[in-house]
Parts: structure tokens; C-alpha cells; sequence
């Protein structure tokens, strides 16, 4: 594709500074970038539309039932991105990377669990919590990279799992028993095992909920896999 080619993305990405961070790395041939504002119409002479590498389902209906397919991810191009990004992760602080990372969501008010009550358990078996939202996407690239066993409450810092080495594992926590796949399609896609836990005392139907992980049980898991 003729590299004069302008990529069009949405204004909205543009205001994160990660998904910047992303582009930049990714725009290897340097095309322009034409910002795209919601509610505007645009005349476009020639339009090449991109392959998608994942179809994920943004919402759903009500009352509809989340299925397995909903999930789809193409691994060729998952693991292209994974190759770039990491050829062009490096940080010059000399930050310490964790065998065992907790993903923190204390700072939001939605998918919490009880972190606090959980928080021994994890300590007790090696596990650093971290706040994704105050890292580099490079930061957590070599974050996720890095690590052998992740665990937390499903959320979009799961998408680093595309980062991991094959064998890491991936504890994900859940509001509901789903059949949510997102993150266990991309998991199988990179070679990592994923296993989720969810709130067997809960009568929720919806995933943004706050929930309570058992202890005991967590505590039983995290004990087995030390064997």
C-alpha cells in the first residue's frame, strides 16, 4: 500500500496515551495520521479497510446469553504484534520485573473484588500487585513478559496476556460463571494457561458488578500449583 496513504483512526484512540504509544511503534513507515471525529460524515475517494485481527462483541443485547464464538482472534497477526512490540520495548530506568503479578483495580469503581481479604493469600504466594493504568504500554509489555503467573479481575489490562512467554499461567477473576472467552481465546491463541474464578455465592447477571472471591479456595489453587 502506497506509504502517502494516510492511516484515518478514530479521535478518541488519539486521546489515550497509550494507543498513541501503540501507533507510534507501530507506524513503521511513518504515514500520516488523520484524526476522525464521531457524528462527522467524511467523503473518502479511495478507501482500503484493514482485515481485523479479532472480532469481540462490544455489547449485547438484553438478555442475550455470551457465547464462546463471540470471540474470535486471528494468532498470525497476534503474534506479528507481539513480535514488533517487543523488538521496540526497552526502557532505559532499570525497573524490576515480577515472576508473580496481582492486578489491581483499587483505583476503579467497577469489576472490584475483595482485594483487601485476598491480599495475604496473594503476598503469602510471591504475587506484586501492580496498577496497569500508571504504566507505558512498553512498561507493560516487559511487565507481562516478564511474568509466570498473572492474576485479577477480568479487564482490558488481560489484553497483555498476548505479551506473555508460552506456559504462563493467568488467574482471572469473575463476577458470574460465563462463558466470556475474550481473554482464554487470546490466552490459548499465545500458548497460556488460563483458569478463571468467579463468585460461586453471587446471583448477578452482568460482568461490571463488584464481587467477593473466596479465600479458602483461591488459597487451595494457589497452593497446588506450587506443587
Amino acid at each position: 500500500i502506497d506509504k502517502n496513504i494516510p492511516l484515518l483512526i478514530d479521535e478518541a484512540v488519539l486521546k489515550i496515551p497509550q494507543m498513541v504509544e501503540i501507533l507510534t511503534k507501530l507506524n513503521e513507515s511513518k504515514r500520516k495520521i488523520v484524526s476522525i471525529k464521531s457524528y462527522v460524515r467524511y467523503t473518502v475517494k479511495k478507501l482500503i479497510v484493514l482485515s481485523k485481527p479479532n472480532v469481540i462483541v462490544p455489547n449485547l443485547k438484553k438478555g442475550a446469553l455470551d457465547r464462546v464464538e463471540n470471540y474470535a482472534f486471528d494468532s498470525k497477526t497476534l503474534c506479528w504484534i507481539k513480535e514488533k512490540m517487543l523488538e521496540n520495548s526497552t526502557v532505559a530506568t532499570q525497573k524490576k520485573w515480577f515472576k508473580r503479578i496481582f492486578l489491581t483495580r483499587k483505583s476503579l469503581n467497577k469489576r472490584t473484588c475483595n482485594e483487601a481479604e485476598l491480599e495475604p493469600i496473594l503476598r503469602k504466594y510471591g504475587f506484586v500487585f501492580v496498577d496497569t493504568g500508571s504504566l507505558s504500554v512498553v512498561e507493560q509489555v516487559l511487565l507481562f513478559s516478564h511474568a509466570e503467573i498473572i492474576a485479577g479481575s477480568s479487564g482490558a489490562a488481560f489484553t497483555n496476556l498476548m505479551f506473555c512467554k508460552r506456559g504462563t499461567k493467568a488467574i482471572i477473576f469473575m463476577p458470574v460463571k460465563s462463558p466470556l472467552s475474550c481473554f482464554s481465546s487470546l490466552a490459548s491463541a499465545v500458548g497460556v494457561s488460563a483458569i478463571y474464578f468467579s463468585d460461586n455465592n453471587s446471583n448477578q447477571t452482568i460482568h461490571q458488578k463488584s464481587f467477593s472471591i473466596n479465600p479458602t479456595e483461591l488459597d487451595k489453587y494457589l497452593a497446588s500449583i506450587e506443587k
